[in-house]
């Protein structure tokens, strides 16, 4: 579910042409798929396993969130860019 409105922003970042705002518009995106791609791996790296491989809880998702929101509102601030978390 994460992954699909990143494709969108890639293709529409793809059709952005040459620039730097292009460019720069393609590295965010870049970044924002390898974010994920962590928060994800992260999830799935301490989903504890019961005996058959099946897991009985999950992680904590709002609290790989608010690590990862923790790193990037850092950098949104050096841009002078505002981060804002709904929910």
């Amino acid at each position: 579910r994460l992954r699909t409105p990143l494709t969108v922003l890639r293709l529409n970042a793809a059709s952005l042409g040459e620039g730097p705002a292009a460019e720069q518009t393609r590295s965010a995106v870049q970044q924002l798929e390898h974010e994920v791609d962590t928060i994800i791996r992260t999830a799935r790296e301490q989903r504890p396993q019961t005996q058959g491989g099946q897991s009985e809880a999950g992680c904590d998702a709002s609290e790989v969130i608010r690590e990862r929101m923790g790193f990037w509102s850092a950098l949104a601030e050096d841009e002078g860019r505002e981060v804002r978390l709904a929910g």
